[in-house]
């Protein structure tokens, strides 16, 4: 299988990327790196602080080239090539620095006590400091993190307790310093994601690590922070007069467009850089192709406890009930800031967009924009279709991130409309009854079934049971226009292909089965909760469609059921019968 990281960004940006910019000559020592690897960076900040002429190649350690592997058999970055000899691991190769330019600005003390001092700590950060660190960000359950969060602090507060001020040794920057800087410039992931900070360690922690993050050569060789926020303020021209403003995430990585390259300019030519942003997305903030905009960078946004949001249109609310694990799972990855009043957008499974409204943050904040991370809690509110609001006068809860509803005793379950996504007969694995009735049939999980019917029993006998619904087929997300008019209403159904029916058949339909929008559903199991499968479809209706169903006993039709123990091929009737769970209710037969 493909390896994401392969496509992983090409090249170092802000600071970073001048500093290799000015390293592509020619020398005895190449640095083979990758700028996004702490321990590349341990070795380039030794490197500018001593002084060294060096050449800077940019590896993938995920994409190797054969020449990089012949230097390091290892395939790790960093790794040097000194006239035709290889040295590699961080910390042997800054001592290797030192030895081959002792005289350039030294970076271990000269007296050998002091020397096996700084190795001493330098093993403490590599054996103790480093791990802690890993395991913080690594742990994923909530009692693993609080205790590795207790072991990282009491690992810096042990640490800290050997420095003099401003650095390890004093005055002197040294490769103690070095080596632990890397971890101190990156610690917003674990302040972030892990609830850490600074003044959870002491005061001399604070202190310490705010000088070693200001070091120029720390600084010149870090590309930019994947944290920051970004305003974005439309600048008013005689032709669009406008005073539209947005707050949205960074990745901090250079646009892959080539007219960002503005840098490679020269610097008496005035260049502008690009703003690569999702064009509906844009459009969604009130921004369009060709506007000019003011860029602020946002180093200290607050962040975020709670973000309140409710869905643009109804449609937006189905695809969110019906995919709210994912959107649970994904939504805190997508979005890297909320402000009040403005769309934030998130996608569901890579092809379909979710529109979302920020109702309210917390804590308040001037310019009302948090950064949120992965311990702010998101509720999204419902939004119903207008005839389901009059239908449905019970409070529904809104949806978590945290997967329960604000109100437990509110929720509500689907007995009535429903939101399910059309599984693929190809991909569902799932042998389906042989039917050659008049009737359109579908199957569901049984667990889903249940939900369908209002939760009553299902036994494990042989019987099975399909109850009538409506279908409607719900159309995608529309796309944002800069009207405030509201959406379209989605047209009727087509009309749906009837499948060859016996006569006998025929006799034993009632006026409503035959309505073009009416189905059968029953239940399968292995059947994946939320979907459907269709021996033949609809008309109308895809693959992978989300469609609504409503119970016809919530309607104004006459209820009825069909029998389906014609429905299955004999060949199919003993694996089913070892699968199915059926309901015990009228209209129901043995399989046999």
């Amino acid at each position: 299988m493909s390896i994401p990281d392969a496509q992983i960004f090409p090249h170092a940006t802000g600071l970073a990327e001048k500093l290799v910019a000015a390293h592509q000559e020619p020398q005895d020592l190449v640095y083979h790196a990758g700028w996004f690897c702490p321990y590349v960076q341990r070795g380039w900040i030794a490197l500018e602080e001593k002084g060294i002429k060096y050449q800077y190649k940019e590896v993938n350690p995920y994409k190797k080239e054969q020449h990089f592997l012949d230097i390091n058999p290892k395939g790790l970055v960093p790794a040097v090539e000194y006239k035709g000899r290889a040295i590699y691991e961080s910390l042997v190769i800054c001592e290797f620095f030192e030895d081959l330019y002792p005289t350039q600005k030294p970076l271990l003390p000269a007296d050998p006590v002091s020397r096996a001092h700084a190795r001493i700590w330098i093993d403490f950060i590599s054996k103790s400091i480093v791990p802690a660190s890993g395991r913080l960000i690594q742990a994923q359950d909530a009692a693993k993190q609080t205790e590795y969060l207790g072991e990282y602090a009491e690992a810096l507060r042990k640490y800290v307790k050997e420095v003099k001020g401003p650095y390890f040794f004093g005055e002197e920057f040294s490769l103690v310093d070095i080596a632990l800087a890397p971890w101190i410039i990156r610690d917003y992931v674990i302040q972030e994601h892990r609830g850490f900070s600074r003044e959870q360690v002491n005061e001399a922690w604070v202190k310490y690590a705010a000088v070693v993050e200001k070091r120029k050569s720390v600084v010149e060789t870090q590309s930019r922070p994947q944290h920051l926020a970004i305003h974005l303020k439309l600048v008013s021209t005689p032709q669009k007069q406008d005073e539209t403003e947005a707050y949205v995430g960074w990745t901090g990585m250079a646009s892959a467009s080539s007219l960002t390259h503005f840098s490679s300019a020269p610097s008496t030519e005035k260049t502008l850089e690009t703003v690569e942003i999702d064009p509906q997305y844009a459009q969604g903030l009130g921004l369009s192709q060709g506007d000019l905009v003011e860029i602020g960078l946002l180093h200290d946004l607050p962040l975020a406890q709670s973000v309140a949001t409710e869905p643009l249109t109804s449609d937006d609310w189905d695809i969110i009930e019906i995919h709210a694990s994912h959107v649970e799972s994904t939504l805190l990855s997508q979005v890297r800031v909320a402000k009040a009043g403005q769309e934030i957008d998130v996608w569901v499974m890579g092809r379909t967009r979710v529109r979302l409204r920020v109702v309210s943050i917390d804590p308040s904040s001037k310019g009302g924009a948090l950064l949120l991370t992965t311990n702010t809690e998101v509720s999204i509110a419902p939004k119903l279709h207008r005839s389901d609001r009059q239908a449905d006068t019970k409070p529904r809860a809104a949806k978590s991130l945290h997967g329960t509803p604000e109100d437990a005793s509110s929720k509500v379950l689907m007995h009535g409309p429903c939101v399910l996504r059309v599984l693929p007969r190809g991909i569902s694995h799932v042998a389906l009854p042989d039917y050659s009735g008049p009737e359109l049939v579908g199957f569901v999980s049984v667990e889903t079934y249940k939900q369908l019917i209002g939760s009553k029993d299902i036994n494990d006998g042989s019987l099975i049971s399909c109850s009538q619904f409506i279908l409607k087929r719900i159309a995608p997300p529309h796309e944002p226009t800069i009207s405030s008019s509201p959406p379209p209403i989605p047209p009727p159904l087509p009309i749906a292909r009837i499948i060859k029916s016996s006569a006998s058949d025929k006799e034993n339909m009632n006026d409503d089965t035959k309505r073009k929008d009416m189905i059968f559903v029953g239940s399968l199991a292995d059947i994946p909760d939320s979907h459907i499968v269709f021996p033949a479809a609809p008309g109308g209706v895809e693959d992978w469609d989300i469609i609504m169903y409503v119970n016809i006993e919530n309607s104004r039709e006459q209820p009825c059921s069909i029998r389906l123990d014609r429905l299955f091929s004999s060949d199919d009737r003993e694996h089913l019968n070892e699968k199915l769970e059926l309901d015990r209710t009228p209209g129901t037969v043995p399989i046999s």
